[in-house]
């Protein structure tokens, strides 16, 4: 997974839980279309899953598994792998900067 500097998420390799946030196994990088319109201002991969910070407004996105909880996104977890999802567990926080591990995610808040 890349970061471009201007906010651009670009993904590629094996894509067995949709951590690409794309279909399909990719041996190029390519955009995310979906998040295509939003800048990104940080990232971080785990076991299977990706996050992403808005630049906006700091919110959370997850793609990917997250059948730990390691995305924030309660049940939605196990659905629509392949789909990026803003999380709402951490309701109006704006993070700064995220870091994941093998099955966690842990962030800086601007607050």
């Amino acid at each position: 997974v890349w970061l471009t500097r201007d906010g651009v998420v670009l993904t590629a390799g094996d894509n067995d839980a949709g951590q690409l946030g794309r279909s399909g196994k990719r041996s190029k990088p390519g955009k995310v279309d979906s998040i295509e319109h939003l800048q990104v201002e940080d990232i971080g991969t785990g076991d299977g899953f990706t996050i992403m910070v808005a630049k906006l407004d700091g919110r959370l996105l997850g793609v990917g598994r997250g059948e730990r909880g390691q995305l924030g996104m309660g049940a939605a977890d196990r659905e629509n792998k392949e789909k990026v999802k803003f999380s709402s567990a951490l309701g109006d926080e704006q993070l700064l900067t995220i870091a994941a591990g093998e099955a966690h995610c842990a962030g800086l808040s601007r607050a």
